[in-house]
């Protein structure tokens, strides 16, 4: 969710003239927070586990 999604408000589902549709826009925020999320830590803890595995390879040798 950015905010020109919300600027452009495409079917009007966003806001309208009275208010913001709280309940949609974080609804939307959350569907692409939580993958991104997943995806990013999943990423992260890959690169520490290989750093760790070659950390201590190089330690035993």
């Amino acid at each position: 969710m950015t905010i020109n999604d919300w600027r452009l408000n495409p079917g009007g589902i966003f806001h309208s003239q009275a208010d913001t549709n709280w309940h949609i826009v974080a609804e939307t925020a959350l569907s692409w927070l939580l993958p991104v999320a997943a995806v990013s830590t999943a990423m992260v803890a890959a690169i520490i586990f290989l750093a760790l595995l070659v950390t201590g390879q190089r330690k035993q040798k």
